[in-house]
């Protein structure tokens, strides 16, 4: 399964960043971040770091006026998945090394945030097993839309990823969502059949 690289995601945070300096930028829909604990979609990732020995490796806090930054970079090259961003609050990513003799504690830990999540009304969409590799993909709805997209994933030997994307999206979008963030693994949901009628 192909994961994001760090280089995919330095890139695109330095064209943002660089965007930023010379863009005038669209006035965010966003809410403040201190209003983003209160949306329906978000996940507190905070407690994460403390299941691992190491920081993470891969690190990525989408929100405010970044979102509408990284929209309008992608606006040119991709109007659809630009045009997706306009809805997004957050975009929430840690990655961290998992040693293979941590596989179970974190297996644990990921599953108890798993059922965590499904006590607060989030449904559990996608789930893989593919060889040693666990891919549990959680979606959060509010009035008839996706309001939230939590992505758990344990790879013995490799890493660990939680991804948290807050905002009102419909089914169709989130596999150009994530072609747009280049999460394989999201490019690949079809919830169309667990959506309201």
């Amino acid at each position: 399964m192909q994961r994001f690289s760090s280089l995919t995601w330095m890139s695109l945070v330095a064209t943002v960043l660089g965007l930023g300096l010379i863009l005038d930028p669209v006035p965010s829909q966003s809410q403040p971040e201190d209003d983003l604990s209160a949306q329906v979609g978000y996940v507190d990732l905070s407690g994460v770091d403390t299941w691992f020995d190491s920081e993470a490796a891969t690190e990525v806090d989408i929100r405010g006026p970044l979102v509408d930054l990284v929209a309008e970079a992608a606006r040119s090259s991709d109007p659809a998945f630009a045009g997706i961003m306009g809805n997004v609050t957050a975009i929430q990513v840690r990655g961290y090394p998992l040693p293979a003799d941590r596989t179970d504690d974190i297996r644990t830990r990921t599953q108890q945030l798993a059922s965590s999540l499904e006590e607060s009304g989030w449904t559990r969409v996608i789930f893989v097993r593919e060889q040693d590799e666990e891919v549990s993909i959680y979606l959060r709805e509010a009035d008839g839309r996706v309001a939230g997209l939590t992505l758990l994933s344990t790879k013995p030997g490799d890493k660990s990823v939680v991804v948290n994307i807050v905002g009102s999206l419909s089914p169709d979008q989130i596999a150009a969502l994530g072609r747009g963030l280049n999460l394989s693994s999201l490019e690949q949901v079809d919830v169309s059949r667990n959506t309201p009628e």
